[in-house]
């Protein structure tokens, strides 16, 4: 009886150089895909800031600033929050366009006292 090996050779694996090779390749390919990702996340298309609010105790008055592309118009979702973190209030405010820097004011109701506000997302809607 013959012996495989005999037969038909012994099998090689790949060279170093070739793993060596496909290993930069793929960090290659990786390092591309994960800077493509945190380039897209550090510049979105949309961003909203709050510039200052006064809370009473049933109400938060909000002035926040929305940058987006001019001819796009946009929701963007207001949360106030307790002491704890808690959301006492939420809205969605719809964004014209017509410019791409917009200070919006805006009073949310409240059902206890806010202690901070946030613009907790915006999209783009048109």
């Amino acid at each position: 009886m013959t012996n495989p090996q005999d037969r038909y050779g012994t099998r090689r694996g790949m060279s170093r150089g070739r793993k060596i090779g496909l290993a930069v390749v793929g960090l290659a390919i990786l390092g591309g895909v994960a800077g493509y990702i945190g380039w897209e996340q550090s510049h979105p298309a949309i961003q909203g800031t709050v510039l200052k609010f006064t809370a009473q105790t049933d109400s938060v008055a909000v002035t926040f600033e929305v940058d987006k592309a001019a001819d796009k118009t946009a929701s963007c979702t207001l949360e106030a929050l307790d002491t704890r973190g808690s959301v006492v209030g939420s809205v969605a405010v719809q964004i014209p366009a017509g410019r791409g820097t917009n200070v919006m004011s805006y009073t949310l109701s409240t059902t206890s006292q806010a202690n901070t506000v946030e613009v907790s997302s915006c999209t783009i809607t048109s």
